[in-house]
């Protein structure tokens, strides 16, 4: 079982952000659980590869989803010690992957194709 904080830790999102989420598993209810909101792994899981697989270009996820992380544009333009435009540019040209949509303002990068991208290009992985 995963929290919300968990959650928003996996997704690079505010706890808040969860409920919004379109089509996101529903928490576990519990009379046991009080105020301590818990979602199932499995459904959360689900629910990301098929955000994944729905992105633009994207064929079918092939990677290890309980390692994944989301990586978002501020934290991309921190490591990477570029502008939200060169980003941009490098998604255009292929040199980046393009974002995953999580919700309607909400998206970013898979820390796992982020990674591929820098080793490819004889950078070091991100942590």
């Amino acid at each position: 079982m995963f929290t919300k904080h968990q959650i928003s830790e996996i997704l690079s999102i505010s706890e808040g952000t969860i409920a919004k989420l379109p089509n996101f598993p529903e928490k576990i209810d519990s009379p046991y659980l009080s105020n301590l909101v818990l979602y199932k792994k499995d459904d959360v899981f689900t629910w990301l590869c098929n955000v994944i697989n729905t992105r633009e270009g994207c064929k079918h996820y092939q990677g290890e989803i309980e390692k994944e992380r989301v990586i978002r544009l501020s934290e991309l333009t921190g490591i990477l010690n570029v502008s939200k435009s060169h980003i941009y540019a490098q998604i255009e040209k292929s040199n980046l992957p393009r974002p995953i949509k999580l919700g309607k303002r909400a998206s970013g990068w898979l820390l796992s194709e982020i990674n591929d991208t820098l080793l490819q290009s004889g950078l070091d992985e991100i942590a």
